[in-house]
């Protein structure tokens, strides 16, 4: 009873004074091995998702929010742009949600609109681009018909690595 704490000896490497904590984002960000701002930009959708709502009518907004944000290629503008006009309310939905509207995929289609205005949402896109992918994987497409419905067989690299280091 009454005891009191005695600072740390001088050998143990602990300074006296405040000590500092990370924050629970900062530790998961730490222990998933992920930057700040990529756990930040992560924290960013989940409080978005919670705010507007998930669409679950498809499994493509989930799979969004844990595809992984590193080594995103940019997508082929054009066949996202196309792809995009072939959606149906859902997954039209799933992209607004996400923060991609038509507008800004006929621009990057053309060539145009890139640049820090769009930060933003060339991100969303690389990632809802990787995500259209992994939902066809998980819909048991084979491997071969996905690289070559997205990446026209080519560039195969972009959407081999998609998958690794996910959060899944």
């Amino acid at each position: 009873a009454g005891e009191t704490a005695l600072p740390p000896p001088a050998w143990s490497g602990v300074a006296p004074g405040p000590r500092f904590a990370p924050t629970k984002l900062g530790h998961a960000a730490y222990e998933a091995g992920v930057t700040l701002d990529t756990a930040c930009a992560v924290q960013l959708d989940l409080v978005r998702a919670g705010r507007e709502g998930v669409v679950l009518e498809d499994a493509l907004h989930l799979i969004y929010l844990v595809t992984p944000l590193a080594n995103l290629k940019d997508p082929d503008w054009r066949l996202l742009e196309s792809l995009h006009g072939r959606f149906g309310p859902v997954r039209r939905a799933v992209a607004a949600r996400v923060g991609l509207d038509e507008r800004f995929l006929s621009l990057r289609a053309q060539g145009r609109g890139a640049g820090s205005a769009h930060k933003l949402q060339e991100k969303a896109a690389r990632r809802f681009f990787g995500s259209l992918m992994l939902q066809d994987l998980v819909d048991e497409v084979p491997l071969n018909v996905v690289l070559d419905r997205y990446t026209g067989g080519g560039a195969r690299g972009a959407a081999s690595g998609s998958g690794s280091g996910g959060a899944a």
